[in-house]
């Protein structure tokens, strides 16, 4: 099981989420305890890290295998989490 680092960046923009993608968000950002590499992630190529998707947002983050550790980059919408 891994641990989830969330920095003070990615609350702040959890908390700025609407509360239907908020949750939504949550729970795959819970889910990536059980499975870092789900379905659906891909490897960054601009930056190290792997994205997923949550509908029109992105969960940008890092996976640290030796101390089993996700740690959650960024959170926002597709067309602003690139820049």
């Amino acid at each position: 099981m891994y641990r989830i680092l969330y920095s003070e960046k990615v609350l702040k923009e959890l908390n700025e989420l609407e509360n239907q993608i908020y949750l939504k968000t949550r729970d795959k950002i819970l889910s990536l305890e059980q499975e870092p590499m789900p379905v659906g992630s891909i490897k960054l190529t601009n930056q190290a890290g792997y994205r997923i998707r949550v509908g029109n947002y992105r969960i940008l983050y890092e996976i640290d295998d030796k101390l089993k550790i996700v740690n959650l980059l960024k959170i926002g919408h597709r067309k602003n989490i690139y820049k």
